[in-house]
């Protein structure tokens, strides 16, 4: 699972949580638009092929989990 708070004020961009990057503009690429997920470097790509890897945004900023992000998302995803 990787997870990503739709209001983090601490990762820049966001979307690096996701493993997404900036392009030389400073525009967020998207994650199949870059060479880190293309050439596979640490197998998130064949991972998601596969549909092991689950996405998840969280409302709120960096590590502000809520009870209900816990007990709804993050124990039922460690429990499969």
């Amino acid at each position: 699972m990787l997870g990503m708070f739709d209001k983090d004020s601490v990762i820049y961009p966001k979307e690096t949580a996701w493993f997404q990057q900036l392009d030389e503009q400073g525009h967020v690429l998207p994650l199949n638009a870059t060479d880190f997920y293309n050439d596979d470097f640490i197998g998130l790509k064949a991972m998601n092929d596969q549909k092991k890897v689950h996405w998840v945004s969280f409302d709120g900023d960096h590590l502000q989990f809520t009870t209900d992000d816990i007990k709804n998302t993050i124990v039922p995803f460690l429990n499969q």
